[in-house]
């Protein structure tokens, strides 16, 4: 769902996203506390602003329960994400990146519900 030039999440992208997703089901019960974790993590500076865009349009096809779970989900693979990318930057002595993508993290979540692993 990112730009690979740039690494950007679009609002072209997600908001017809979510806006299809409401207009084919009704409003999901996950949709107002994903609002407010979404602005919880964004005033701790937890997430970026595309990360928090692409969590409130995921947000809108879940039921609250397995939104839950996908979000710990994401923190999780996001940490074995960072873990393998440490481990690399220092066996190779290369830099070890500032920032890091949740997309990625959120979309293995994502295929899992898929997979009716939750």
């Amino acid at each position: 769902m990112t730009d690979l030039k740039e690494g950007k999440i679009y609002n072209r992208w997600t908001i017809p996203a979510a806006c299809i997703l409401l207009l084919l089901r009704p409003p999901p019960r996950a949709l107002l506390p994903a609002l407010l974790i979404a602005a919880i993590l964004c005033l701790l500076r937890a997430l970026a602003p595309g990360d928090i865009k692409y969590l409130l349009a995921v947000s809108t096809a879940f039921s609250f329960k397995p939104f839950c779970v996908f979000l710990v989900l994401s923190f999780v693979f996001s940490g074995i994400e960072i873990l393998f990318l440490y481990t690399f930057c220092k066996l190779t002595r290369k830099k070890i990146p500032r920032r890091l993508r949740m997309a990625v993290p959120m979309g293995l979540s994502i295929f899992c519900h898929i997979g009716g692993i939750y």
